[in-house]
């Protein structure tokens, strides 16, 4: 069960969604740390460094092709983040996809998210699915 808390933090990934210069998908994603926002991203045209390095995670469907290292919404606010010296195990991720012909649509963070999010201990994500909001529990690998 969300709380209202967690509602709001949805509307302030999905305003961060709306930020993205992407044409087709709009992703935004929020760090929250002990209450408060820590980070904003969005998924972007820009390439990053970071991203490609965990873009080796991502299964490629075709052999000849090889992922863009444009940024995803997470790890655009990963990035904000990485530094701090915090506990990460209490960090609470959002992230939220805008559609044009519904609310919202899935989110879930895609594998090479999910090895950014894992590699800083972040346990805890909420995202959006083509039915409403999902809460999911990521383990984390010794």
């Amino acid at each position: 069960m969300l709380s209202k808390s967690d509602y709001r933090y949805f509307e302030k990934a999905h305003q961060a969604a709306l930020i993205s210069d992407f044409n087709k998908t709009h992703v935004g994603c929020i760090a929250v740390y002990q209450g408060n926002i820590i980070a904003i991203g969005c998924n972007t045209h820009k390439t990053h460094p970071r991203q490609q390095y965990y873009n080796q995670f991502r299964t490629i469907r075709y052999s000849d092709s090889k992922y863009l290292p444009k940024m995803h919404a997470e790890i655009h606010c990963l990035n904000v983040i990485r530094n701090l010296d915090i506990n990460f195990a209490k960090v609470k991720l959002y992230v939220y996809r805008t559609r044009k012909d519904q609310d919202f649509g899935l989110s879930r963070p895609c594998a090479s998210c999910i090895a950014a999010i894992r590699d800083l201990g972040i346990r805890q994500i909420y995202y959006t699915t083509n039915e409403g909001y999902v809460f999911e529990k990521i383990e984390i690998k010794n």
